[in-house]
């Protein structure tokens, strides 16, 4: 998915919301949109010549978006917090 990140590197949020719909054709679990929307944020971020750091920071917050959905695809489910 990782074209997606250049060819929407000005729209971020249509980017990680055409990423996941790529990725969900194959993988449907809540951890394959989120690293998918990782991915183009990471991209964008890239060619915005951000640090690596910042470059994380938007990936960590574009993977959060998804990753709340984990809850609701696996109810029963606790996330351990190191």
């Amino acid at each position: 998915v990782w074209p997606v990140g250049i060819v929407y590197a000005d729209d971020l949020i249509t980017g990680q919301e055409v990423a996941a719909s790529i990725a969900q054709v194959t993988h449907r679990n809540p951890t394959a949109l989120a690293a998918s929307a990782a991915i183009v944020a990471g991209v964008a971020a890239g060619l915005r010549g951000e640090s690596v750091n910042e470059i994380v920071k938007s990936m960590v917050a574009a993977a959060d978006v998804y990753g709340r959905a984990e809850k609701v695809y696996k109810r029963n489910a606790c996330k351990v917090r190191s």
